[in-house]
């Protein structure tokens, strides 16, 4: 109960962050990214996993690109709190090892990414507890509505 109790107020703090995150501070924004690995190339794209805690189920799905100077930059949704796009306070990568932060709700994410490419197994961390997450690679647009987190549909 008491794990079940922590990830329910993650998820409050999940969604009731949002609107911070859609719309970062300037510091946020300057520290949005960190210099990424030699080959950032390996985990950019759509991936998505579904955190099970207790008989809670949340589908999240991991958004990550390049930028210049090869950074990488993460922003996560999860369509079922319709929070979409929360940008990443840190991201790197290292020795097949992908690691982000969302400084607004106090979560992290550290996995392992496949040997074929296409998963990458890890933890959530939020609220002082650890769950198993693994992330699914998704290919071209079948993230469906997710993939177009940075603009509203009309």
């Amino acid at each position: 109960m008491r794990v079940y109790r922590a990830f329910c107020n993650g998820a409050l703090l999940l969604a009731w962050s949002a609107m911070a995150a859609a719309q970062p501070t300037q510091k946020q924004a300057a520290s949005g990214t960190t210099a990424g690995a030699a080959r950032p190339a390996v985990v950019q794209g759509e991936w998505e996993g579904e955190l099970v805690v207790g008989e809670a189920r949340m589908k999240l799905v991991l958004h990550v690109s390049g930028e210049k100077g090869g950074d990488l930059r993460a922003r996560l949704d999860s369509p079922e709190q319709s929070v979409y796009g929360m940008e990443a306070s840190a991201v790197s990568q290292a020795q097949g090892t992908l690691r982000f932060e969302i400084a607004s709700v106090g979560a992290s994410f550290e996995g392992k990414l496949g040997a074929d490419g296409r998963s990458m197994a890890g933890a959530w961390k939020q609220a002082g507890q650890s769950f198993p997450l693994i992330f699914h690679r998704q290919s071209g647009n079948s993230a469906g509505k997710s993939s177009r987190s940075h603009s509203p549909r009309r």
